[in-house]
């Protein structure tokens, strides 16, 4: 029985000798003070850098916010400028359809006008030739 307490014992002895030695703990490094000096500083530049990074992504943030105003701005006057246009197109065919309409009458007008002058410059001839007709009667009379 002394035996196993001496073994048990020494395998307790040897558990916390093994964690004392850093098989549970954490590796341990070294290192000089110039080197604890240039991380440091690398440290502090990585930071600046972040902090930099952080700023122009703000304002980055901030002109996509103001672009995205602008382009809704754009696309609603878009939206209007094209309503416009279908509305200027509408009334450009009422006009062209009014202005084939009035060429229309204004032909059938000079048509209408060409042959009232004919009809008139035949009476016109008619009544010449009567009255010379009639000249030429009396004068042989």
């Amino acid at each position: 029985m002394t035996r196993k307490v001496c073994l048990s014992l020494l395998c307790c002895l040897c558990l916390l000798a093994f964690s004392a030695t850093g098989w549970a703990a954490e590796r341990t490094y070294q290192i000089t003070e110039t080197e604890l000096t240039r991380l440091e500083a690398n440290l502090t530049r990585q930071e600046a850098a972040l902090l930099k990074a952080l700023d122009l992504q703000e304002v980055q943030e901030q002109e996509l916010s103001a672009l995205k105003g602008q382009l809704q701005t754009a696309l609603s006057e878009l939206r209007q400028s094209k309503e416009q246009v279908e509305s200027l197109k509408e009334s450009l065919n009422t006009v062209l359809y009014s202005i084939e309409s009035a060429n229309q009458s204004f032909e059938k007008y000079a048509k209408e006008m060409k042959s009232r002058l004919r009809a008139a410059k035949r009476q016109r001839n008619g009544w010449a030739a009567g009255f010379v007709a009639a000249v030429f009667w009396a004068a042989g009379k």
